[in-house]
């Protein structure tokens, strides 16, 4: 990410999102590239680039992961048959 008066290198996709959201935006040098409706896309100072609130890695929402199968908790209550145990 750059500004015009600074680079920011995230170390994470939150860091990234959460830089998006507070208005800093990608520069995309990709010549073939369009941002989706809605996206905000404006003249970069690099020729042939634009500034961009979008990046398709980060606006992907993967399908949500399957539910845990349910195991037995630690601690759980067992039944137990107290008339087969060892009475001391």
């Amino acid at each position: 990410m750059i500004g015009d008066d600074f680079t920011v290198d995230p170390g994470s996709d939150d860091q990234r999102r959460k830089l998006l959201s507070a208005g800093v935006l990608f520069l995309n040098c990709t010549p073939s590239f369009h941002a989706p409706g809605g996206k905000t896309v404006e003249d970069g100072e690099v020729e042939r680039c634009a500034t961009i609130d979008y990046s398709e890695d980060l606006d992907f929402t993967p399908a949500p992961a399957p539910a845990p199968v349910p195991s037995p908790a630690v601690g759980a209550a067992v039944p137990i048959d107290v008339a087969t145990m060892d009475k001391r």
